[in-house]
């Protein structure tokens, strides 16, 4: 698999399968690079990496979030020959999260499904306009704010 270089309205395809899962089916879901190193996930999924009649502006929109460098580069991603969603304008307003630190929880602890997971952020964060440099709209959303998380968690998921 060559190198994928990020370009603005280019269609692509993400592995979901972790390193580490021993799958027989891997699943793939579609995805468009956005300005800004922005990725606009779809509620498209493919377990061959097919994709055939798709026409992006019918197409569910799952999230947009910002992605690293390091994560197109160690994903599986494969570029996709789709008509890109034309004049997507990416969520105005996001919550970024507090202390964005790597931290593990431990899951279903005790059970034959336990598992460690790494987990960014301390839990908390405020509402911004933009990305992290942008205008500050609201400084701490509590965590029983569930009309202002509902509304906007999904804007900048990882």
């Amino acid at each position: 698999m060559s190198k994928v270089i990020w370009r603005a309205n280019r269609v692509i395809s993400i592995e979901t399968r972790r390193k580490y899962e021993n799958r027989k089916e891997n699943v793939y879901v579609l995805a468009q690079m956005i300005n800004n190193a922005q990725l606009l996930v779809f509620n498209l999924f493919s377990t061959d990496n097919r994709w055939e009649n798709i026409d992006l502006n019918e197409a569910p929109i799952l999230f947009c979030t910002y992605v690293t460098r390091q994560f197109i580069g160690y994903s599986n991603v494969y570029i996709q020959d789709i008509e890109p969603l034309k004049n997507y304008e990416p969520p105005k307003y996001q919550i970024d999260t507090f202390n964005p630190v790597v931290r593990k929880v431990r899951l279903w602890e005790g059970t034959k499904d336990e598992k460690e997971i790494l987990i960014l952020g301390e839990g908390g964060g405020r509402l911004i306009e933009g990305d992290i440099n942008g205008p500050v709209i609201m400084p701490f959303i509590p965590f029983t704010d569930n009309e202002t998380i509902d509304k906007y968690e999904l804007t900048d998921v990882r």
